[in-house]
């Protein structure tokens, strides 16, 4: 800092001289760092966005668990049905659930679950079904708003949507916009899986979820009744909303289940906080 610095570098060693080779892996050196530095930018924005895209439903809260129905007590869907209408009520009686259950299929948690659907009558302009189908949810009463899936248009599913009652659906936003465009779907009949089974009509619009990843677009999607399905599912998700931490109540629910059957299997737990984290966990792995 003090002195004169010509004086001393004059009597420093003579400077190093080096080739081309040198200066052109510096700048190789640099060329990298900057692609690593601009992709590691683009991909740590890429999962922020991610992160903020709205999965279609309120995750917090939320716990969901796979029952799995089995045995010869349990062959016949009449028998199924009982079974599992009498274990969504003991899980209701557990202290601290809000609400709870039950659907065929629980969104990013790997399911995929889809259908043919078909208008009828299929109007001129109608666009026809997509290739991948439409997703078949077949809920109890009270699913969408256990999930907090918004109603946009139309009617809920209620405890008078059952067998031997009138057969109704609810669709998505998507399907909607994309099967009745400039139309009023409210009213339409609709079959889902072979055009020749048996109609529902459609008493209300939903919002769209995001199913397989936060990453895809939404997919078009149907709910019925699980008891106006063309049969009885073997395998039907408790989703459960919780006053408190979700987690805590996993032990009671299982509980309340096997007090109805305790031979069935209860299992794929998990948080739907934890199913939308994972649905983005490639990208934060990449990261």
């Amino acid at each position: 800092t003090r002195g004169d610095l010509r004086e001393a570098v004059g009597r420093g060693p003579a400077p190093a001289r080096h080739g081309a080779g040198r200066d052109a892996l510096v700048v190789a050196q640099v060329m990298l760092a900057l692609v690593l530095l601009v992709g590691s930018g683009l991909l740590f924005r890429s999962v922020q966005r991610l992160l903020a895209v709205e999965a279609g439903f309120d995750a917090p809260g939320l716990v969901s668990m796979q029952i799995q129905a089995s045995g010869a007590r349990l062959e016949d869907d009449s028998t199924r049905l009982r079974f599992f209408a009498a274990a969504l009520e003991e899980v209701r009686q557990v202290p601290g659930v809000a609400a709870a259950a039950l659907t065929s299929q629980v969104p990013l948690s790997g399911d995929d679950d889809r259908y043919g659907l078909h208008l009828d009558p299929a109007p001129e302009a109608d666009p026809g079904e997509l290739n991948f189908g439409t997703y078949r949810y077949a809920v109890s009463p009270g699913y969408l708003q256990t999930m907090g899936i918004p109603l946009l248009r139309g009617r809920w599913l209620g405890a008078a949507d059952q067998a031997g009652a009138p057969r109704v659906a609810l669709v998505s936003a998507s399907l909607a916009r994309r099967r009745f465009p400039g139309i009023d779907p409210i009213g339409r009949r609709i079959r889902v899986g072979s055009p020749e089974s048996r109609p529902y009509t459609i008493v209300g619009v939903v919002a769209d979820v995001k199913q397989v990843s936060l990453a895809l677009d939404e997919g078009e999607a149907v709910y019925v009744p699980v008891s106006q399905w063309h049969f009885v599912d073997r395998v039907l998700s408790l989703v459960v909303r919780a006053q408190g931490e979700p987690g805590r109540l996993v032990p009671a629910i299982r509980s309340a289940v096997w007090s109805v059957d305790p031979d069935q299997a209860v299992v794929r737990v998990a948080t739907m906080d934890d199913l939308v984290t994972a649905s983005a966990e490639d990208r934060r792995f990449a990261l």
